[in-house]
């Protein structure tokens, strides 16, 4: 289904079923990368003929940002690695080369080193997810309300964002219009974006969110308030 979807298939009642899933789903949305990784990797090896090489160049690679995934993969296959998993696992160490020093694309999660014999390591708490509504308008007095656990020791915060945006940098101010987190290299993928923040940074209180692009130019906002 996620293949489907990201070749631009299924119907719209399909598609909208399955964008509110991985909007919404950790499992869904990883699950919605790793089709993706496979499908570029394919194209880049020269695996997918006819409809399906075609409906790649028309869905799937229609913004810079998935052009640039694609020349990683091509300049890994073109190594000749052995296994496809070599080109999994370093893909964002050659991706954050292309898009400069500084930047992170996250798409491989590093294993915890082990804790020595006798000690028991401390399993971190999955993070804490909140999606952002994106009709918020700077200057309006409604806001999306969230509420974050004590428990919480990492939010991650997700939001809608045009891939032809490229790669993002979000800058949290809290209501008093001090910056108190800002997080570069984010990239869009299939029409979403995320970053974690410390979760003892979202204090009660109001906070607005602003993206812009490597230019740095503004290219999104958004109002809420943690209760």
């Amino acid at each position: 289904m996620q293949r489907e979807y990201l070749l631009g298939g299924l119907t719209p009642d399909e598609r909208e079923k399955i964008a509110e899933e991985y909007f919404s789903s950790d499992d869904a949305f990883d699950q919605m990368m790793e089709a993706e990784r496979d499908l570029l990797d394919a194209y880049a090896r020269g695996e997918l003929r006819g409809t399906d090489k075609l409906r790649v160049e028309r869905h799937l690679l229609a913004s810079d940002s998935q052009l640039r995934k694609l020349a990683v993969a091509k300049a890994l296959a073109g190594a000749a690695q052995p296994r496809r998993s070599v080109y999994l696992r370093y893909l964002p160490y050659a991706a954050m080369l292309l898009v400069g020093v500084g930047l992170s694309v996250q798409y491989y999660r590093g294993r915890p080193a082990s804790a020595p014999t006798g000690v028991v390591a401390k399993k971190s708490a999955p993070p804490f997810v909140i999606e952002l509504a994106s009709n918020a308008v700077r200057g309006g007095d409604a806001r999306q309300t969230i509420a974050i656990p004590g428990t919480a020791e990492i939010v991650r915060i997700r939001f809608e964002a045009s891939e032809l945006d490229g790669v993002l940098t979000a800058e949290l101010l809290a209501g008093g219009g001090s910056s108190v987190f800002e997080k570069s290299g984010i990239a869009a993928q299939a029409g979403i974006a995320s970053f974690e923040v410390p979760a003892d940074v979202l204090h009660s209180g109001d906070f607005e969110l602003y993206l812009r692009d490597s230019r740095r130019n503004a290219t999104g906002y958004f109002a809420f308030r943690v209760k």
